[in-house]
């Protein structure tokens, strides 16, 4: 409400206790949504890293990482903060720059498909590195994806977590995700031109 005032359009919500945690915070994130909405305020998170942006004119690290990865092609979208913090570590050892690098934790408002769109025209892009818990509106998405993978030709690969049982727990308890029917996802993968891999070693090796 107080950026509202200020006129300001973007906020990013690091702060965890929403959605994820149920009860209370189901409402608490009910409510952020709603001020952010009612404003014409977009909103990255709630419960994210943050968002980072390399290009020269911009250099903005929005996020609690310690790292700035260098320059490059590259741009990662993550459910996970953590997993943000650990593709960082991962790819600084291996000399590999990103353009984009986007937590989108909760996703209240800017989800994996606002920032498809976002990335198709992105001149700094040529590569699009996805890590997901759940797929908040999966037409769109493929739409979205479709016109990167197949008129754009910009490859778009892919971890979707929660294959298992204890998968889909987990993503549940970190940000709330329902994960879904696994064969749905591939299905969703396949018509989007989505290339899908099995974890992080294999997401680099690829990229």
């Amino acid at each position: 409400q107080e950026a509202a005032l200020k006129g300001i359009k973007g906020c990013i919500v690091i702060t965890a206790g929403f959605k994820e945690i149920g009860g209370h915070g189901v409402e608490l994130e009910k409510r952020l949504r709603g001020v952010a909405r009612a404003h014409g305020i977009r909103l990255l998170g709630p419960n994210c890293l943050g968002a980072i942006n390399t290009n020269k004119e911009v250099r903005m690290n929005a996020t609690f990482s310690r790292l700035m990865p260098k320059p490059g092609n590259i741009a990662l979208v993550s459910q996970s903060g953590a997993m943000c913090v650990a593709i960082l570590d991962f790819a600084e050892g291996r000399n590999m720059g990103f353009s984009k690098f986007v937590s989108i934790g909760n996703k209240a408002d800017i989800n994996e498909t606002d920032l498809l769109r976002y990335l198709k025209d992105d001149p700094d892009t040529d590569l699009i590195l996805m890590y997901l818990e759940d797929i908040s509106e999966g037409h769109a998405f493929i739409e979205a994806a479709r016109e990167i993978t197949w008129i754009k030709q910009k490859p778009i690969i892919a971890v979707k977590s929660g294959r298992s049982v204890e998968g889909a727990r987990a993503a549940a308890s970190h940000t709330g995700s329902l994960a879904g029917s696994d064969m749905t996802y591939d299905a969703i993968f396949r018509q989007s031109g989505i290339m899908r891999v099995e974890g992080i070693n294999e997401l680099f090796h690829y990229a």
